[in-house]
């Protein structure tokens, strides 16, 4: 049996989309369609500019997915960012996830390490990474990043999800972040669970190096596998106790009871 693949899923919405267009036509009543018209000419959005400053600061970070022929399940995905101000100097700085080898899961070299950018105020980015202590040399295959201060002592502290154990950086205050995962009650995950978004926090799916699936494009091309053909699992939510630890939730509150492929998340207060 040939298993589906990212691209047949694409190919599918995409063909469902154009359809739908075509199908759809041109408006029925003239008159709406001029008052179309003269509304979209009126309310034109006034237009911005972004100019690419990448070059001005240099840095070593680049995206590591480590492949080398074998296409494996998580090599498309990309790395999550955070855009956050971690020593309270007004300017939001940017911290990226990286990945690891494949199939050993290590960030073996410090091309895969994570990385963060202090924001200098002028334009440029300079590489904190190694004096404030999150490189996540231990962490394998990083994915999605939560910023938010969780103690309450008036710093934001980071979660990094992962395909292995998740990882909680306590801000210092004073330039330097400690992993505080062990103890904290967030350390206990399932096995094998793949981690990839943060709010805190989603999973996809249940996956490893050897339970790897190779879907082909043709009898000489592997292509990389539709998320379809892997197992659904349901998202974890903890609650904070205060003190530097968190106490698992996900089944009393019934968020157990829900399976997917979690990869993005909103909270917000529904009751008042």
């Amino acid at each position: 049996m040939t298993l589906p693949t990212r691209r047949s899923l694409l190919t599918g919405f995409a063909a469902t989309f154009v359809g739908r267009i075509l199908f759809r036509g041109t408006p029925a009543n003239p008159l709406l369609a001029q008052r179309s018209s003269t509304l979209a000419a009126a309310s034109e959005p006034q237009r911005f500019r972004f100019t690419d400053i990448a070059s001005r600061s240099v840095f070593p970070y680049r995206t590591n997915n480590d492949f080398r022929g074998r296409k494996y399940f998580p090599q498309p995905m990309c790395c999550g960012h955070a855009a956050f101000d971690y020593d309270n100097d007004g300017r939001m700085d940017l911290f990226f996830a990286n990945e690891a080898t494949l199939p050993g899961l290590e960030k073996s070299s410090p091309t895969f390490e994570n990385c963060l950018l202090h924001n200098r105020g002028d334009g440029t980015f300079e590489d904190v990474t190694t004096r404030t202590g999150l490189g996540g040399a231990s962490l394998g295959f990083s994915f999605g990043v939560a910023a938010a201060d969780y103690d309450n002592d008036g710093y934001d502290d980071l979660f990094v999800c992962n395909l292995g154990r998740n990882a909680l950086y306590h801000n210092n205050g004073e330039g330097t972040f400690t992993d505080v995962t062990s103890g904290s009650g967030l350390e206990h995950k399932p096995p094998n669970v793949l981690s990839v978004g943060a709010a805190w926090f989603t999973n996809y799916t249940v996956w490893t190096p050897e339970t790897d699936l190779r879907c082909k494009m043709d009898d000489k091309h592997d292509e990389y596998c539709s998320p379809t053909v892997y197992k659904s699992v349901p998202s974890r939510l903890y609650r904070n106790l205060g003190a530097g630890r968190f106490e698992g939730v996900t089944e009393s509150t019934g968020i157990g009871k829900v399976l997917g492929k979690g990869m993005g998340y909103c909270h917000r207060r529904f009751q008042r």
